[in-house]
């Protein structure tokens, strides 16, 4: 149902509550935002105000405005949905930063389907995304069958392998990188890190390896049966091929590239990549340790669909009504759609115009 007032020509839905919201600094106009999601910008009531669409980035709708002084202008902007839920739904405690969209869909900012949330909620959260879990187990296949494949357990590193790891970064004067460390042994960068920070394998340690000091073997009392010791071996990367030196190129730009979206970096170059990595995610490309990579720095995987303009078949539509061609089907299907979204309140208003001047719509 709608309510319909001709003169200031705006409308509000049925059971649809707006509430004004407090922007810094003074703007030409008054804004609202109303349970269902939606924006107006009115002057003094809610019946004369306009919609405010918005833009889209990342899936969120976002209202962005400016603020002007008399020596420069300033760029402001507020998401949708924490505008309805910081209206509409009252916190619980105060460590409730995050706002979730129940049904996952970043552009339904209905009341209804919004909920305060902490950090470690919003994780869960995400891990229930159904896009979320059908990839994980479709990369967890991917995974299981390279390990049947390879005889592998799952695991690409012994614990005689991570205690030699971490003998060699505890060396103050080892002359091989993190970079030429984590090649020797076929694992990530970030791994390496992980190890070195106790992340990963944090329960192994040099002692317990019983390491000895002088060839960098663990002792055949700690080895066991499907576990045989491991010499590091310096890289040459003069002997590497030139498959592997771009391959390491490769891996090397794909960090870089990480560490300025970690520092908020934006340009076209960043968001290729972050357009690439989305798509390896939906196709279940994605390798698991990119997938952890990107989650400890909150890469948002999923986003909203965009929305498609409009085509101009309805003007086309239009003008055959014009022209009087009304009784074919198509031209009545376009009517009667046209009146449908006037009555549910999603016609535009230039459409409402038009509609009128031709006498559809009175």
């Amino acid at each position: 149902m709608v309510k319909l007032d001709n003169k200031q020509k705006s409308y509000i839905l049925e059971k649809e509550a707006f509430k004004e919201i407090v922007l810094d600094g003074e703007l030409k106009f008054r804004y609202a935002i109303s349970n269902f999601g939606r924006l107006i910008s009115f002057t003094e009531n809610f019946d004369d105000g306009r919609i405010v669409k918005g833009s889209i980035t990342d899936g969120y709708r976002i209202f962005r405005y400016k603020l002007r002084t008399s020596y420069k202008i300033y760029h402001r902007h507020k998401f949708f949905h924490r505008l309805v839920a910081e209206q509409f739904l009252p916190k619980t405690f105060d460590e409730q930063t995050y706002v979730l969209h129940l049904d996952h869909n970043l552009a339904n900012d209905i009341v209804d389907n919004l909920q305060w949330a902490t950090r470690d909620e919003m994780l869960q959260h995400q891990n229930r995304n159904p896009r979320v879990r059908k990839s994980r187990k479709q990369s967890g296949k991917r995974i299981a069958k390279w390990n049947r494949k390879n005889k592998r357990d799952g695991k690409k590193l012994t614990s005689a392998q991570v205690a030699l790891i971490k003998e060699i970064l505890s060396n103050p004067e080892r002359d091989v990188n993190q970079k030429i460390i984590a090649h020797q042994f076929g694992i990530s960068q970030m791994q390496v890190y992980r190890i070195k920070s106790g992340k990963n394998w944090g329960h192994v340690n040099i002692d317990s390896q019983d390491v000895s000091p002088t060839t960098g073997k663990p002792s055949a009392k700690k080895v066991t049966k499907n576990e045989k010791p491991f010499i590091a071996k310096k890289v040459d990367l003069t002997q590497m091929s030139k498959r592997e030196l771009e391959k390491l190129k490769i891996e090397e730009a794909w960090n870089e590239k990480l560490e300025a979206f970690r520092k908020g970096e934006k340009s076209e170059l960043i968001q290729r990549w972050i357009d690439y990595n989305r798509r390896q995610y939906r196709k279940g490309r994605l390798p698991t340790e990119k997938f952890e990579k990107l989650t400890e720095v909150n890469f948002l995987f999923e986003v909203a669909p965009k929305i498609k303009k409009a085509t101009n078949s309805w003007d086309r539509q239009l003008e055959e009504w014009k022209k009087g061609n009304r009784k074919s089907v198509p031209i009545q299907q376009w009517k009667q759609r046209s009146i449908r979204r006037f009555v549910e309140g999603k016609l535009s208003r230039d459409r409402i115009e038009k509609l009128k001047k031709v006498g559809i719509l009175k």
